[in-house]
């Protein structure tokens, strides 16, 4: 959950680190390609929701979804 009361924790951040949770849920569906799981969570281009998941993350989506699927 976001630190809502966390001084430091703008707006935008929050909002940023809820798209990247709700993008990991719709990522659970291997079959969605990453550029509508993007738009789906919120995003404005598949190249913003790359940069932003993968400074929340630690690892772009892409590495993330290849790593899912050979669990």
């Amino acid at each position: 959950m976001c630190a809502l009361f966390d001084a430091a924790a703008t707006f935008s951040n929050c909002l940023c680190y809820r798209r990247v949770i709700h993008s990991l849920e719709l990522m659970a569906d291997n079959t969605k390609p990453l550029k509508e799981v993007a738009y789906a969570s919120g995003f404005s281009t598949p190249a913003n929701f790359n940069r932003t998941f993968k400074q929340v993350m630690g690892v772009p989506p892409s590495e993330l979804r290849r790593s899912q699927k050979g669990a």
